[in-house]
């Protein structure tokens, strides 16, 4: 479905954001996976799934800690470097940091960081079934 919406846009008006790193999701554990193979069959996956020729942000989102990060982020580069990917980031859940945010923790940082200002603006699109 997201593939047949991108289709009719231009790719340089769309911020496209995908991650990878949760193989599965078990009742009791997440699995995840930050090899150098995976990062890269998953973007490889992703690219040709969405139909794009590059991602603008291509990142972690559960680090393996089975891997060193090194490889994982190594393997980001390339990717950047061979023009799949744009940006390269990590995304732990900041849950996992154990902060916890309060509505108006939430606020200021809102009020702080001007979205449109940083990102420019963006083409939001409602895909329906």
């Amino acid at each position: 479905m997201t593939q047949r919406a991108l289709k009719d846009l231009p790719q340089e008006k769309v911020q496209l954001a995908t991650k990878f790193g949760i193989v599965k999701m078990e009742p009791t554990q997440v699995v995840v996976k930050g090899t150098v193979e995976y990062v890269r069959s998953c973007c490889e996956a992703s690219l040709k799934r969405l139909g794009v020729d590059y991602i603008d942000l291509y990142y972690v989102h559960r680090i393996d800690t089975s891997v060193p990060i090194q490889e994982t982020m190594g393997e980001l580069k390339k990717l950047v470097e061979e023009g799949m990917t744009k940006i390269k980031n990590l995304d732990e859940n900041i849950g996992a940091l154990r902060v916890k945010l309060t509505e108006d923790d939430l606020k200021v940082i809102s009020d702080a960081v001007p979205i449109l200002e940083i990102a420019g603006p963006r083409i939001y699109i409602k895909v329906l079934n």
